[in-house]
């Protein structure tokens, strides 16, 4: 499922030797247990609006900031960190304007101490591409022969109808084209289109996440590195087949590049340091955060052993209520 998420249940279940009802049916039951899910969301390509967020709360208002935060369709992702922050913050919105906007939200959530922003300026990967690596040469061959092709096309403004499709998706990444065209009021032939069409462009990924605590991963680690700006290119690039990768980007501020990585246990962490600095001297990682407890990922929102039990759809074109925002209250 996460190397072709949309794939037909019969084509996917050959390989695993096992009936397409089958395959249905063992899904259905990972899904409802809230193991794994698949669900379809926007990406920064063609935008200028996604970013990490630091935010450090008061002592005791961790949790309410994070319930609070979970509420927003722009906040993707809330992690509880170790080290200099309490909450890490994925965020996708359209535009550095409409960052700001949501930023100025964050900064009058009550027990919110301070915030900092890192703007992704180049996604060199994320989570769609890594892989559990369960299946067997053969099988993994089979399956890949079903995976959509990578992104090609050039990315283009998005029109109400492809924001409404990839909303809908990230309730449901395997909704079929006659249930999404029926719910979006088109034709079966204009969601196949644009379905293509915004996957071979890039800006809609469609992924199959996995709940960490059921992948024999113990820990999710954030490093912030800073790399020689004639570096960064080929060192993020090179870094980003590495098997433990989740997140490769480029960001603004003091570290000019930010990997996140899942990890088998605590003691690989300084292994996987040695490995991402051996071949190159002038890289320093500067800082770095373990998470403690995932609060929402990808829309979903987890119970505290990592599973599903919520959903707050990702949707960047809802608009901000500016009667929020502090200059313009001033001003009515």
């Amino acid at each position: 499922m996460q190397i072709a998420p949309r794939a037909p249940w019969a084509q996917i279940a050959t390989p695993l030797g096992m009936s397409a009802a089958t395959a249905a049916r063992r899904w259905e039951r990972i899904a409802q247990r809230g193991d794994a899910w698949i669900s379809g969301y926007n990406t920064t390509r063609g935008t200028s609006g996604g970013a990490l967020v630091e935010v450090d709360c008061d002592a005791n208002d961790v949790r309410s900031v994070a319930a609070e935060l979970a509420t927003s369709p722009r906040t993707a992702t809330i992690e509880t960190t170790s080290g200099g922050r309490d909450l890490v913050l994925t965020v996708l919105t359209k535009s550095i304007n409409e960052l700001s906007d949501y930023l100025e939200e964050v900064n009058n959530v009550p027990g919110v101490r301070s915030i900092r922003s890192h703007v992704i300026t180049i996604l060199f990967t994320n989570a769609a591409q890594w892989r559990l690596n369960a299946l067997e040469p053969g099988q993994e061959s089979a399956i890949q022969q079903l995976a959509p092709p990578r992104p090609s096309g050039r990315p283009r403004p998005m029109d109400q109808l492809d924001q409404q499709l990839s909303v809908a998706l990230s309730r449901d990444g395997r909704a079929s084209a006659s249930d999404l065209a029926h719910e979006l009021s088109v034709s079966v032939n204009t969601v196949r289109r644009r379905l293509v069409h915004l996957t071979d462009s890039g800006v809609l990924d469609i992924r199959c996440d996995i709940t960490r605590a059921v992948t024999g991963h113990e820990l999710a680690a954030t490093l912030w590195i800073r790399v020689p700006p004639p570096d960064l290119a080929h060192y993020a690039r090179t870094i980003a087949h590495l098997p433990q990768i989740r997140l490769v980007a480029s960001v603004t501020g003091p570290h000019n590049l930010l990997v996140m990585a899942w990890l088998r246990h605590a003691a690989d962490l300084p292994t996987f340091e040695s490995q991402l600095t051996e071949h190159t001297p002038t890289v320093h990682i500067e800082d770095r955060a373990v998470t403690l407890r995932t609060i929402k990922h990808v829309g979903r929102l987890l119970d505290d052993h990592g599973r599903a039990r919520e959903l707050v759809p990702v949707d960047i074109w809802t608009a901000i209520p500016r009667a929020t925002h502090p200059l313009l209250q001033a001003t009515d």
